[in-house]
């Protein structure tokens, strides 16, 4: 029963003759599974709180996620009048205990006490775009005891309702998206001393007093007050907020902060200071003070993004020793400072990513053992000085989009492993051949760049490499001595290799036979004319290959090997007819070919094939036993 009451809260209720007839039918259903229901209960079942009909209780929902548990309300479209009377007549009059009352779509611009008045036991209310402009100081007075989550979001509020927000045991209050302009000492009443969660996010907030959230000292976990108007903190405006975990301040327009702001507030976590735009001058935060993190020790996560900094310097965050990921993309860095993160040994991420950084140097990252990311793309970058990552353990590096047209001998020297190396977006022609000394990769990705050569990948080392993309680049020519195995090295664990959007005009010499675990190879949009018989090597592993756009005539021999192979797509090329095919082959894409011609004898007697597509070919004839051989095809 729970599951028809939680899937059908979503529906959209509209006052007219469809929809009382739509809900007659589903409470009858809705009735006739009850009364099967109660047949396996026992007597003692029936007074347990039951919700009521659609059409009883109409505009209104009721559901419940068991029959023990109390009811849950929600309400879509609607006005104070038409809301009240199903919430007094059936709800009030029946005793039954409400736990969650939603209220959203509705049109109540003065919220009072009648609404509410009667109901007990509700611990979650939301009044949500509902076009509410005030509140009544009695609004939730019979909801005192048992209230503990309050969101009037998207309202039109344009100051907090404090003389009504006496509730003892409230735990969470949000009254985001709004038009609330400040936050003065009155606004928060003393009473509300359980409350851990304040959203008053997306508001006009222009002006926060001092003493504005002092009455919440005592228990405030998490405060939310990103996407306001706020130029300038009031001083000590924090004081006392000793239990303070989550503080967001982004998307304001502070201009500056004093190194006191946040010094009391000792449980710190997660601080969130992004985006701060001066409305007047069009810039953004672009300096902190020295020490302003000093006494914030449990402090995890900095968020300076999208602001005006210029650079990252020696004492930024010096001493955070628990910082975990430090986050300032889209700024105007251009340098950071030597060691500039030698004290925070734990860090997991930093996001420099779409700032003006010209080069990385050696010890600007170093023994950042525990890090996980590093994201330098969208920068200037054109060099990367040798010893610049060395002793990370396992990370990802992404420096795509920059301006680097060489990668130095050394340059990812003793990085035990990157997970994932992304070099896309670049002008890299030559990577040195001891570029990644005692390195490996698992994930290159070398797409767009200016590669005409695969032997100047130094990639024999890599024993962990998983996936390899040299997609659209300017590579002419695939040989045996592309991937390194003139030192007979075997790359046991690539799995993907994707050489699309090249110049490529021929494959051959069983190229890829040393790949053991090679799943997906793709050639397509090259210019591919031949390829040499048995190409592809015995590889027992492959399932996809992809030479589609290209100008291949046939392409059974170099595939004659594959017998592993799931899908083969060969459209946009030259085939005069359809390839031999290996028995396990269940997919096979032959448009805008030249084929003219299908028989049964065209497909194996023993085959898997379920998809088969020809169109746009030379076709103009069709036998009635073309397909004979195709007993699994689907289409």
């Amino acid at each position: 029963m729970s599951r028809w009451f939680l899937s059908f809260r979503v529906m959209y209720f509209l006052p007219s003759a469809i929809d009382v007839l739509l809900v007659l039918n589903v409470w009858l259903l809705a009735s006739l599974h009850l009364s099967v229901s109660s047949s396996t209960q026992p007597r003692s079942s029936s007074v347990l709180p039951r919700c009521p009909s659609p059409l009883q209780s109409y505009p209104c929902l009721c559901t419940k996620t068991s029959l023990e548990s109390p009811v849950n309300v929600y309400c879509r479209t609607g006005n104070a009048a038409t809301l009240s009377l199903p919430l007094k007549e059936v709800y009030v009059k029946d005793r039954l205990p409400i736990e969650q009352l939603v209220v959203q779509y509705a049109n109540i611009s003065h919220l009072s006490s009648r609404l509410f008045s009667g109901l007990r036991d509700v611990s979650l209310l939301s009044i949500e775009d509902s076009q509410v402009t005030s509140v009544s100081h009695d609004a939730f007075d019979s909801l005192n005891a048992s209230l503990r989550i309050l969101s009037l979001k998207s309202n039109q509020l344009e100051a907090i309702p404090n003389e009504s927000l006496s509730l003892l045991n409230l735990t969470t209050l949000d009254v985001s998206h709004n038009y609330v302009r400040s936050l003065s000492s009155t606004f928060f009443p003393k009473s509300l001393a359980s409350l851990s969660f304040l959203n008053v996010s997306h508001n006009n907030i222009s002006r926060l007093d001092s003493s504005a959230l002092s009455s919440l000292a005592s228990s405030l976990e998490e405060l939310d007050l990103s996407h306001n108007s706020l130029v300038k903190l009031d001083r000590n405006v924090f004081r006392g907020l000793k239990k303070v975990k989550l503080l967001d301040l982004s998307f304001n327009s502070i201009a500056s902060f004093d190194r006191n702001d946040f010094s009391e507030m000792l449980s710190l976590m997660t601080l969130k200071l992004s985006g701060q735009q001066s409305p007047s001058s069009g810039g953004g935060l672009s300096k902190l003070p020295q020490s302003i993190f000093s006494r914030t020790a449990q402090l995890s996560t900095i968020d300076l993004s999208f602001n005006s900094f210029k650079e990252v310097d020696a004492y930024i965050i010096r001493g955070v020793r628990f910082l975990r990921k430090f986050l300032a993309s889209h700024n105007e860095i251009s340098s950071v400072a030597k060691r500039a993160f030698s004290t925070n040994t734990r860090l997991r991420v930093i996001d420099l990513s779409h700032n003006r950084l010209a080069s990385v140097s050696t010890e600007m990252f170093t023994s950042l053992q525990y890090l996980e990311s590093l994201d330098l793309s969208h920068n200037l970058i054109k060099s990367i000085e040798p010893g610049s990552f060395q002793s990370i353990y396992k990370v990802d590096i992404n420096l795509s989009h920059n301006e680097v047209s060489f990668i130095p001998r050394h340059a990812f020297v003793e990085v035990a492993n990157i997970s994932c190396l992304d070099l896309s977006y670049n002008n890299l022609s030559v990577i040195h051949p001891e570029a990644f000394l005692d390195s490996d990769v698992t994930q290159l990705l070398l797409s767009y760049n200016k590669f005409t050569n695969l032997t100047l990948l130094p990639i024999g080392n890599m024993t962990g490499l998983r996936v390899l993309n040299v997609s659209h680049n300017e590579i002419a020519a695939v040989t045996r001595k592309s991937f390194g195995f003139r030192h007979n090295v075997k790359l046991y664990e690539v799995s993907v290799i994707d050489l699309s959007y090249n110049r490529i005009r021929e494959v051959s010499g069983s190229i890829f036979e040393k790949f053991w675990a090679l799943r997906s190879l793709n050639f397509s949009h090259n210019d591919l004319k031949r390829l040499g018989f048995g190409s592809f090597g015995n590889l027992p592993t492959i399932l996809h290959v992809d030479l589609s756009h290209n100008q291949l005539r046939d392409v059974g021999g170099a595939i004659s090997g594959l017998q592993s192979l799931k899908l083969l797509d060969v459209r946009h090329n030259r085939l005069k007819s359809i390839p031999t095919l290996s028995a396990a082959l269940q997919t096979l894409e032959l448009e805008n070919n030249t084929i003219d011609q299908v028989s049964c004898s065209s497909f194996p007697s023993i085959n898997s094939l379920l998809i088969l597509s020809l169109k746009n070919n030379s076709i103009s004839l069709l036998e009635s036993d073309s397909f004979c051989n195709l007993f699994t095809l689907l289409t």
